[in-house]
């Protein structure tokens, strides 16, 4: 399946008026799909859904995992877009984190990119934080531990106000375990 031309039959059917948080992440998004993942036998024959993989930037996936209308529209858009280019269904549609702490910044939208896997996961963090709860929280420092595990610090009072929520983005964007540390780490 050409996935510009799912992206493009998506767009289209989320419209001048659908949810802006939902177009954002889908124009700087990276699609993927696994056809026929989902099988069936109907009257009509053997039926087949796909999988289609979104790859977003961590502001857009923040944003979308707040607002579940938001993500509603996406999923909608792309089940009309699949049954449009492929004539199959939808079977699942997972959001994922494209490796982006934002879309395209700065002069002529050149991404700048942190020197470390450290800096880069706490500034998709705060990027995450800005799309998930409306505004900056932090500044988080992140440290990469033994066997795959994070370690996620910040100011005592960010962490007591948004620690959870932000040990379940990091979470979500690294696919690793995330373990609180009250203070800034050193």
């Amino acid at each position: 399946m050409n996935t510009e031309a799912l992206r493009a039959s998506a767009l289209e059917a989320l419209g001048d008026y659908g949810d802006p948080r939902a177009r954002r992440a889908l124009l700087g998004a990276t699609v993927s799909v696994e056809p026929s993942t989902l099988r069936w036998a109907s009257s009509a024959g053997e039926e087949a859904a796909d999988r289609v993989i979104v790859g977003v930037d961590a502001r857009s996936l923040g944003a979308l995992e707040a607002a579940p209308a938001a993500l509603d529209a996406l999923r909608a858009a792309v089940a009309r877009a699949v049954a449009e280019v492929s004539g199959r269904s939808l079977a699942d549609l997972e959001l994922r984190w494209n490796g982006l702490p934002a879309g395209p910044e700065g002069y002529r939208g050149t991404i700048s990119r942190p020197g470390t896997e450290e800096a880069a996961l706490a500034l998709a963090l705060e990027r995450w934080c800005e799309g998930f709860l409306g505004a900056l929280a932090g500044p988080w420092t992140v440290r990469v531990e033994g066997e795959g595990r994070l370690r996620l610090g910040a100011p005592l009072a960010v962490l007591l106000a948004h620690g959870e929520d932000a040990r379940r983005g990091l979470m979500q964007l690294s696919g690793r375990a995330v373990t609180l540390e009250g203070g800034t780490l050193g």
